[in-house]
C-alpha cells in the first residue's frame, strides 16, 4: 500500500463506500469535521480535521498525502477550494466526484457552481478524473428511492408526474463506489470525465412499477401535469414545517435523465446492475 490517499466526503452516503474499497488498495485519510459520525467508517480509520471553506486545513491534510479522491459537495467554492489546495500541496493525482445535475435543465444556481467546480478541476495542472454519477440510491438514507417506497409502501396511489413517461437512470451505490475506485485505480482515467449510471435507462412509470411488484402491492398510478403539481408542492412546503416531498423532487422525476455509461465501460470495466436488481437491497432493508 504505497499510495496515500486523502479522501473528502468518507462519512456520506457514497463516501463510506468509497472508503471501506479504497482502504483495501491505499493508505487512505479521511478529512472529516470533528462534529462527523466516523462510526459507518470502522475501526482503525486515519482522520484528519478540518472543514471544505478552510484551505489551511485542506493543506494541513494533504501534508504527507500523494492522491485525493474527492467525494464530497463540489457546491459553494468547495470544489475550486480543493484544487488550490491540492495545487499548492504537491498533490497531483485527483479524482472528483460530480454529478450529472449539470447537464439538465434544473437548479440553475447549483448548476453554474457546479459547472465551475469542474471547470476549475479540468483548468488545473493535477492529473484529474471526473465522475458523473446519476441519481444514487441501493441503502438506506439515499434520499430518493428510500422515500418513494416509505411513500408507496403506506399509499398504494402515486401522482405520476407528466404521465410517468421521463426517463431515469439511477445507480446503485454500490456500483458507483466500485466505478470511483477503479478510476482511481487506472491510468487511462486520467484527464477524462466519466458518467456512471444504471444498467439502462427506464421510463418513471417502470420505476414505479418495479417497487409495487417487489412490495407485492398493486400501485394506482394517477397521471397528472407538471406546472399543477409542483404548484401545489410549493404551497405545501410553505405550510409544512417538516415537508416530507418538495416540489424539486417531482421535477427531478419529470425531466428526462438517461445518461449513458459506455466510456465507464470500455476504459473501466462498469458493469451496473439493473434497476430491478439494485433496489432489492434496498426494500430489503427498509421491511
Amino acid at each position: 500500500m504505497d499510495r496515500r490517499v486523502l479522501l473528502t466526503g468518507a462519512t456520506g452516503f457514497t463516501g463510506q463506500r468509497v472508503y471501506h474499497l479504497l482502504n483495501k488498495k491505499a493508505d487512505v485519510t479521511c478529512f472529516v469535521r470533528k462534529t462527523s459520525d466516523t462510526s459507518v467508517l470502522g475501526d482503525g480509520v486515519k482522520l484528519a480535521y478540518g472543514d471544505l471553506s478552510d484551505i489551511d486545513s485542506l493543506k494541513a491534510a494533504m501534508e504527507g498525502v500523494d492522491e485525493l479522491v474527492y467525494v464530497a459537495s463540489m457546491e459553494n467554492g468547495h470544489g475550486e477550494q480543493a484544487v488550490k489546495a491540492a495545487e499548492e500541496s504537491g498533490i497531483v493525482r485527483s479524482v472528483f466526484v460530480s454529478t450529472t445535475g449539470i447537464l439538465t435543465t434544473l437548479d440553475p444556481d447549483l448548476k453554474e457552481e457546479r459547472s465551475l467546480a469542474e471547470e476549475a478541476v479540468k483548468k488545473s495542472g493535477l492529473s484529474w478524473t471526473l465522475i458523473r454519477p446519476t441519481m444514487i440510491y441501493g441503502h438506506i438514507g439515499d434520499r430518493n428511492m428510500e422515500r418513494l417506497i416509505s411513500w408507496l409502501k403506506k399509499y398504494p396511489v402515486f401522482l405520476m408526474p407528466g404521465g410517468g413517461k421521463a426517463l431515469q437512470q439511477p445507480v446503485h451505490v454500490d456500483d458507483l463506489a466500485e466505478g470511483i475506485v477503479r478510476a482511481w485505480s487506472k491510468k487511462i482515467s486520467r484527464k477524462k470525465i466519466y458518467t456512471m449510471s444504471g444498467k439502462e435507462p427506464e421510463q418513471l412509470l417502470s420505476v414505479v412499477q418495479t417497487i409495487g411488484k417487489k412490495l407485492h402491492r398493486k400501485i394506482w398510478m394517477i397521471p397528472l401535469p407538471i406546472s399543477p403539481f409542483v404548484f401545489m408542492l410549493r404551497l405545501y412546503e410553505r405550510l409544512a414545517y417538516t415537508p416530507r416531498i418538495r416540489a424539486d423532487q417531482i421535477q427531478r422525476f419529470s425531466e428526462n435523465k438517461a445518461f449513458g455509461h459506455d466510456l465507464a465501460r470500455e476504459d473501466l470495466g462498469f458493469k451496473p446492475r439493473s434497476f430491478a436488481e439494485g433496489i432489492d437491497t434496498l426494500i430489503e432493508e427498509l421491511a
